[in-house]
């Protein structure tokens, strides 16, 4: 499966659950249609202010895929495998998740992992890590060497932090995006390690997990506060003819997208504002692409820097974008859909890391 150029865009309903219930709300009329040959998202919102109450606002947004409440993690990851062997061929692949806080980001990107890869409820970065294992086993039949590095990070406050190590040293001060020689945007000083085996893929999940930045919000009691991401580099080289590749896989779960209110104290409007600040950084980044702009303000914050390899004509990227099921939450869902059709619209190069790169 080839990404054609384009920032794909899934779209996925979590169920309404039980804690939903209790809070009074109920399930809007979200809805999954078909249009042509792509799917679609129709939701219905209250007409604005001095509207009639009974009048309906219909809206619809398109995608290349929409996953309903129903649809199991084994499901969503079906839909994404493929893509994967783009990365063990020489290309960089972002995929990442949005949505607002209590939408099901974290669900879909980290799952459970509690069984290992036996946890019918793990996500989207242990299945695909499982995968790159696999695939580089059938390539080191046909003569491949494949190295596999892995670092883990988040940006909180705009400051980043490695999740794999406990110096207080980073967590202090943070860590710096710079160039590295190739021109591969790269964290200095952040912790990188080779992994062998599927054991240690979780042992690093594991070991990320605990330290991410986690507090109580008015929305989610225990919503991550912070962008994660976690990437994979992969090295490759040809025994016999020499030939080399260097692929980047970025697996990035977004902090919660919503507005500031009254309700947020201190700490938590601090937080709210500078996730929403990297978020827009983000849509403006994306706006920059779409339009053909000569600049395109990557450095606006710490996460656009960041991903700047992977959307600045070098990469491939793959959003999911989270929806709620709460008649409460329509227009934070809408919001997310404007915000998802936006990057549905972006063309990318091609995404190929060039042979003097990968040297």
């Amino acid at each position: 499966m080839e990404l054609k150029g384009n920032i794909r865009v899934f779209c996925r309903v979590r169920p309404f659950m039980d804690g939903d219930a209790k809070t009074g709300d109920k399930p809007s009329d979200m809805a999954c249609l078909t249009s042509g040959d792509r799917p679609m998202v129709q939701i219905c919102q209250q007409a604005a202010a001095g509207g009639r109450k009974r009048d309906l606002v219909t809206n619809e947004y398109m995608f290349d895929e929409v996953f309903m409440h129903d649809t199991t993690q084994e499901g969503i990851f079906k839909e994404i495998e493929p893509l994967l062997q783009s990365v063990m061929d020489g290309f960089r692949l972002c995929i990442f998740a949005y949505g607002q806080t209590g939408s099901g980001k974290t669900h879909t990107m980290q799952g459970s992992t509690e069984r290992g890869c036996d946890d019918e409820q793990r996500g989207v970065v242990p299945r695909a890590l499982e995968t790159i294992m696999h695939i580089r086993q059938a390539m080191r039949k046909t003569g491949w060497e494949v190295s596999l590095e892995v670092s883990a990070m988040e940006i909180y406050n705009e400051v980043i932090r490695d999740l794999l190590t406990d110096s207080d040293d980073t967590s202090k001060k943070g860590l710096d995006i710079s160039a590295d020689k190739t021109g591969e945007v790269v964290v200095r000083g952040l912790t990188v390690l080779e992994v062998q085996d599927e054991q240690a893929i979780y042992e690093v999940l594991e070991s990320s997990a605990k330290r991410r930045q986690t507090a109580s919000t008015c929305h989610n009691a225990v919503s991550s506060r912070s962008h994660s991401v976690l990437q994979l580099k992969v090295m490759m080289k040809h025994r016999k003819n020499k030939e080399t590749r260097r692929g980047v896989l970025n697996l990035i779960d977004l902090a919660g997208s919503e507005k500031v209110t009254s309700q947020h104290d201190a700490t938590q409007f601090r937080e709210a504002q500078n996730i929403n600040k990297s978020l827009s950084s983000l849509l403006g980044v994306i706006q920059a692409l779409a339009s053909k702009s000569k600049h395109v303000p990557f450095r606006d914050s710490k996460l656009t820097h960041l991903l700047s390899s992977s959307l600045n004509g070098d990469g491939k990227a793959l959003m999911f974008a989270n929806l709620s099921p709460r008649m409460g939450h329509v227009c934070e869902t809408i919001n997310t859909l404007r915000f998802a059709e936006s990057v549905n619209k972006v063309q990318l190069g091609t995404g190929k890391i060039k042979d003097k790169d990968a040297a």
